[in-house]
């Protein structure tokens, strides 16, 4: 139920690199530009950073 609507998120929203899962499990990747994948927060940023990125 929530995959195929998980895996369809990228095309309605330029900040999302990629959607993947299995079963509960699910993971987005969100992204500065998609065409070179540069991470929207770094991966060791705090949330705080995530915040005012």
């Amino acid at each position: 139920m929530i995959g195929p609507e998980l895996a369809s998120t990228p095309e309605r929203h330029r900040s999302i690199g990629e959607v993947r899962g299995l079963g509960v499990f699910w993971a987005i990747e969100l992204v500065r530009d998609r065409e070179t994948r540069e991470v929207f927060v770094p991966y060791n940023a705090s949330g705080a950073d995530a915040f005012v990125a």
